[in-house]
């Protein structure tokens, strides 16, 4: 009883959570079959003999089981290999659980029924949902029905395994209200798996579905099957023209060549090239994610978490005998499934076998094109069926084979504490990474304290992952902008990135937060290595290259920074995902913008640099070589006069200012600021020497009317552009754009502003008109950096928040519109407006 009921708890609850895909949610999951399979052996411990089902499977199992631990052992980042091997020894025992437990007809009919049910209740949620009753946030497309889960292509492979079980328990059951019972949720099933828009779902159960009616038409069974069908198509029909109309289904079976099934062809690509390199032992079980860079095709830039081909992911983490492996077992499933179809004489085994042989079929193909069974409740849904397949038998089968061990005395007082110390180490290795997530859930993302205390918890908890160390660098680069102890924590989070690399040496992102954190602490030889250590991880990655290549200006070494710069450009300008990447570093107009800045400053040797590079990158553009003649000659010039302009030269701004910056690194903050004064000497209003005086005041924790002066006149730098006001100690700027504002067609906007160094709170007014069933899409960069990506889906004006930190001398916002659309015959015009923007400086409460 306690192992059907936990059983029971599984089916229901796993898919509840986002599918379970969430390692706290998963960890619960797992705990559930451990207390199943302890009830299970104690069961048989106290009966005096472990007496366990053979199947067709378990052969393959079990080589698969030890190519897996193999690969655990040799992978170079053992949590993650780890995590999987126990996702995959906690499906086997799923597996083996219902196979031993789950005999009668009535235990199988009770669970199947929990199965049914659930997924029809799951689709009705989500139908309330897409018709607007209910919140939907979670959904990564807001017009393709996801339920509980994230992604609609999951959801639909659950129904995949639903579906084509309830018709079977509607074949099988005789009585007329149960029968209309069983194709009322069906037909709900089936409202919800259309308006999921899978395509591959689509295909998948339509092929396992003609088979299944073919199977049927044999048996006697195609005269209900012709009326359900008819049936399904009214209803599914009616609610789809009442509700939604025709089109978003008929466009999204027209777009089955749209980019996003391109871009699976990337990803098959680079997989494939990974196991030509591994191809026995494969990269090792969980790493797929972090050695798919060092393959990805160029131009591909976008993130893939799964090679969205389970097979493909299989042999590329398992090698092609872990593949084999697969297949075999998928294979002995379904023929178990049609043999008990074709021999049994029950009309109930007949109809129910058939049900899970299409449900197992249409998963297995859907696999060739999304990672389904890489998602916890679908993969534990699948395992069950599985194992109800093999307690379904016929009497013409060959007889049942038993693996029985008879338990004596002495056996029992040796099996029964390694298999409780067993199972106790396996509660105990979950109960850390649950109690790792539980800590993090605690802490409010928007404080920075508490964030970093329950990362370290966390990781006290759990030191093996290095997604917590991440964090933490995150976090400590995040508080270096905003807090006065800026180097120490960018030590703080350089030391997690190193940390991060060392647990997980493929893991490309943290060598870019090790370069980040150099770059910042002005080590710039430090951050190149790191960078190119990233890069030789990813090298067709344009966002890697370009952090290369600008540390590689910085430093001056012009030739490798235009053949880094020209690679990156290459690569976006070949790319393939529908967002757009900003191109800002590669394209020429930056680097003469900021040449011409420094030539106003006076910094003729960084201005010739960034000349130098612009020509390089676009030698067709004119003007260039009389700007580098002209630094070239005044450079001459200063050579020959010694003194009088060299002087002048030291005097500049921001020369002055980079001294300062230095000093205040050092705590000399007298010294600091009477550089900072010399420099105002020059220029009373330079952005920069303002920033500086603000900073080194909240450094020296002057009060605040000491520090107002400098904030009211570094304010009145954007009253150009910007109404501008002081609300208690912060500063506000207002944009007001008006038909400024309006993007009509893909392109970027950019807004320059001055505020000092620290937080920025930013709140953005836009609206759009959305055309073919998509809505515009607005991507904000602040500095280069990412704030906001989000779909603007209504035509009046909403609202939309996010924060940034704000850098050296004058800031920018960059609003991109990317996925313009116009049809002259329909008149479908997707649009874009932004009508207001709302920046707030947030002054540093150390006083109190």
């Amino acid at each position: 009883m306690i192992i059907k009921a936990s059983l029971i708890l599984i089916i229901v609850f796993s898919p509840l959570f986002r599918g379970s895909v969430n390692p706290m949610a998963y960890g619960i999951l797992q705990a559930v079959v451990l207390c199943a399979v302890f009830a299970w052996f104690t069961r048989m411990f106290s009966e005096g003999s472990i007496k366990l089902r053979r199947t067709d499977i378990d052969t393959p199992l079990i080589i698969f089981i030890i190519l897996a631990v193999i690969s655990t052992f040799r992978s170079p980042y053992t949590h993650d290999s780890l995590m999987e091997l126990f996702k995959l020894l906690s499906l086997a025992l799923v597996f083996y659980l219902v196979v031993n437990n789950i005999r009668g007809r009535e235990d199988i009919l009770s669970v199947s029924n929990v199965i049914v049910i659930m997924g029809a209740g799951l689709s009705l949620f989500g139908i309330i949902q897409y018709a607007g009753g209910l919140s939907n946030s979670w959904w990564s497309n807001r017009y393709f029905l996801s339920s509980v889960y994230v992604n609609h292509n999951h959801f639909a492979g659950l129904l995949e395994l639903c579906l084509p079980l309830c018709v079977g328990l509607a074949l099988t059951e005789k009585a007329v209200a149960k029968k209309l019972f069983y194709v009322y949720l069906i037909i709900i099933m089936f409202v919800a798996f259309v308006l999921s828009m899978s395509r591959g779902g689509w295909f998948s159960l339509t092929i396992a579905m003609a088979v299944m009616f073919a199977l049927l038409s044999k048996k006697g069974f195609i005269r209900f099957g012709i009326i359900a069908v008819i049936l399904l198509l009214v209803a599914i029909g009616f609610f789809i023209v009442k509700n939604i109309g025709i089109g978003p289904v008929a466009n999204r079976i027209a777009s089955y060549r749209e980019l996003d099934f391109s871009g699976r062809l990337y990803i098959w690509k680079g997989g494939l090239r990974l196991l030509r390199e591994r191809p026995f032992l494969g990269s090792g079980l969980g790493t797929f994610i972090y050695f798919f860079p060092r393959y990805r095709p160029v131009g591909f830039n976008l993130f893939a978490n799964a090679a969205h081909n389970d097979y493909l992911q299989v042999a590329v983490e398992l090698g092609i005998l872990g593949l084999l492996c697969m297949i075999w077992i998928f294979y002995m499933m379904m023929r178990k499934a049609m043999a008990t179809y074709l021999t049994s004489h029950s009309s109930f085994k007949k109809a129910l076998s058939v049900g899970l042989f299409t449900g197992i079929l249409s998963l297995s193909i859907h696999s060739l094109a999304d990672f389904n069974l890489r998602i916890p409740a679908n993969a534990t849904l699948f395992s069950v069926l599985a194992g109800i397949v093999f307690s379904l038998r016929s009497g013409r089968e060959r007889p049942e084979a038993y693996l029985e061990i008879a338990l004596s005395r002495n056996r029992l007082r040796l099996l029964r504490p390694v298999f409780n110390v067993a199972i106790l180490a396996w509660v105990l290795f979950i109960a850390r990474f649950v109690a790792a997530e539980a800590v993090l859930m605690d802490a409010p993302a928007a404080d920075m304290k508490c964030r970093i205390a329950s990362l370290q918890k966390a990781v006290i908890i759990l030191p093996g992952n290095n997604t917590y160390y991440k964090k933490l660098g995150q976090v400590y680069t995040s508080k270096s902008s905003v807090e006065l102890y800026k180097e120490k924590n960018l030590l703080m989070a350089l030391e997690n990135y190193k940390i991060a690399s060392d647990i997980n040496p493929i893991d490309a992102w943290a060598r870019i937060g090790v370069g980040d954190s150099y770059l910042y602490l002005g080590r710039l030889e430090e951050a190149r290595r790191a960078y190119e250590q990233a890069v030789e991880l990813d090298p067709n990655n344009s966002y890697y290259l370009k952090k290369l290549g600008s540390v590689l200006a910085m430093m001056e070494e012009t030739g490798e920074a235009v053949a880094t710069l020209k690679r990156a450009s290459f690569i976006e300008e070949n790319r393939v995902s529908k967002v757009t990447v900003s191109q800002e570093t590669t394209n020429p107009a930056y680097y003469i913008k900021k040449g011409n800045l420094y030539y106003s400053q006076g910094r003729l040797d960084e201005a010739l640099n960034m000349f130098k590079i612009a020509r390089e990158l676009a030698p067709e553009a004119s003007g260039l070589d009389i700007k580098i003649q002209s630094i070239l000659g005044r450079l001459g010039e200063k050579n020959v006069s010694a003194g009088t302009a060299d002087s002048e030269r030291k005097r500049a701004p921001l020369f002055l200012n980079s001294k300062a910056r230095y000093l205040m690194s050092k705590g000399q903050y007298d010294e600091a600021d009477r550089v900072i004064e010399k420099a105002f000497s020059i220029d009373e209003n330079d952005c920069v020497t303002l920033q500086n005086k603000i900073d080194l005041l909240q450094k020296e924790r002057r009060p605040f009317e000491v520090v107002r002066p400098y904030l009211l006149k570094l304010m009145r730098l954007n009253q150009e552009a910007a109404d501008s006001y002081m609300s208690g100690k912060n500063i506000v700027l207002v944009y007001d754009l008006g038909g400024k504002g309006n993007m009509a067609k893909s392109g970027k906007m950019i807004l320059d502003f001055n505020l000092p160094f620290g937080l920025i709170n930013m709140r953005f007014f836009a609206s759009g008109t959305s055309a073919k069933d998509e809505w515009p899409h607005m991507l904000v960069r602040m500095n280069l950096t990412t704030v906001l990506s989000e779909y603007v889906t209504s035509v009046s004006l909403s609202e939309f928040r996010s924060y940034g930190f704000s850098q050296e001398g004058p800031n920018s916002l960059t609003f991109e519109f990317s996925n313009d659309y116009w049809d002259s015959v329909s008149g479908e015009d997707r649009n874009l407006k932004i009508d207001r923007i709302i920046l707030e400086y947030v002054y540093p409460d150390y006083e109190s």
